[in-house]
């Protein structure tokens, strides 16, 4: 029997919005693939000297959320999921909520409009038999699962996911076959 699905929930960071090119830029950095998602502090902490917390506290700034890119097959991943049917939904870092909005407004300017995002970090609150949560850290995955949701782990360097990465659009292609859309 196909599961019904009538809500996908999209991570922004790691899938649609690429924060780690954003951080290489903001310190400088040479660009490098990492094994876990941790691994851009570590980087970072060790390349420049610099303690986590002020790692962290080097985001706070409306430039460096709102400037963050697209991922280039952003367009396509939200071109294969049904609109009305999904919401993003972003985890804020330290007192950043305000510029994951802005940035929603400055480059999905229809999901603002039609009132179509959610930020905070407790995903799993979102999770029902019905609804799908795409995202690319396997915590939140797991917790969103655990919880009667369904989930995709998009493909990343940095989770248990990576052997799709050159396939990455494929895998989610194909995952969501599985599912029936309804309303």
């Amino acid at each position: 029997m196909t599961t019904l699905i009538n809500r996908i929930f999209l991570d922004l960071d790691g899938v649609i919005r690429n924060w780690v090119d954003g951080v290489f830029k903001l310190y400088n950095l040479e660009h490098k693939d990492f094994s876990t998602y941790e691994g851009v502090c570590d980087y970072a902490q060790a390349e420049l000297g610099m303690s986590k917390s002020e790692f962290w506290k080097g985001q706070t700034n409306k430039e460096f959320w709102v400037g963050l890119e697209f991922y280039s097959w952003a367009e396509e991943l939200l071109a294969v999921l049904p609109y009305e049917q999904t919401c993003l939904l972003t985890s804020p870092v330290l007192n950043c909520a305000g510029y994951n909005q802005q940035w929603i407004a400055k480059h999905l300017s229809s999901f603002m409009i039609d009132k179509k995002y959610l930020i905070g970090p407790a995903k799993q609150f979102c999770a029902n038999t019905n609804s799908i949560l795409i995202d690319d850290y396997d915590y939140n995955i797991d917790a969103f699962r655990e919880a009667g949701g369904h989930g995709i782990l998009f493909p990343q360097t940095w989770n248990s996911n990576r052997d799709y990465i050159e396939n990455r659009m494929w895998y989610v292609k194909s995952e969501l076959e599985k599912y029936q859309w309804g309303v």
